[in-house]
């Protein structure tokens, strides 16, 4: 909208290809990252997408055609798993340093602490980590596994280290909760959210 204000546009039917390519430019100056103002383009060609959608049974629409399409040269080359910063890879003293932070001596310092660990040895998508359950957790063949669920609802096994297990089981024992194989294998310590609950699936108002 900052930039619509910028250059005078009130309505998606005077957009021309100038104005689009002058936008990309904008992102740019603005220091916005390649795939962030990809996404941006995406989302905004979306919407004359929707503008170019017939109104009636005569074809009649809003606007005749998306004029991002003629602009797809104009924005950044995004390549997938290629890094594009100059972030470094933590060193080891680093990761111990980050897991000292939780204090071991509250249910939430411990929460945490099994949480970070899962999410440092598995380097699954935070998703996926959020989405664990009791069940997720099992031992085969005398080694300890976790289950994770990917994109696309396929499953995934990774082992885990007997020190993390216990970083979780401690967790568990120090929550107090009922826990149940469907139980999610972390959950806030307080009720304080107002979509708590909702998040939870449970109907209750209270607890």
């Amino acid at each position: 909208f900052r930039f619509l204000a910028a250059v005078g546009l009130r309505s998606p039917v005077d957009v021309t290809r100038t104005h689009l390519t002058s936008y990309i430019d904008f992102l740019k100056k603005e220091g916005y990252a390649d795939r962030t103002i990809q996404n941006y383009c995406s989302a905004a060609s979306s919407f004359f997408d929707f503008l170019a959608r017939p109104v009636d049974t005569k074809g009649t629409a809003l606007i005749l055609s998306n004029p991002w399409k003629s602009v797809r040269d104009a924005l950044p080359t995004v390549r997938a798993y290629e890094r594009n910063d100059n972030l470094r890879e933590f060193v080891e003293e680093e990761y111990h340093k980050l897991l000292k932070t939780c204090d071991m001596k509250s249910v939430i310092g411990k929460r945490d602490y099994a949480i970070m660990t899962t999410t440092l040895w598995t380097t699954r998508r935070r998703q996926e980590i959020a989405n664990i359950r009791i069940q997720d957790f099992m031992e085969q063949d005398g080694k300890i596994f976790i289950r994770f669920i990917q994109k696309g609802g396929h499953p995934i096994l990774i082992d885990l280290t007997p020190e993390i297990m216990e970083a979780v089981k401690d967790y568990w024992r120090a929550s107090g909760r009922n826990l149940k194989p469907q139980s999610p294998a972390w959950v806030a310590t307080t009720d304080a959210g107002k979509y708590l609950n909702q998040a939870r699936n449970l109907k209750v108002k209270t607890g």
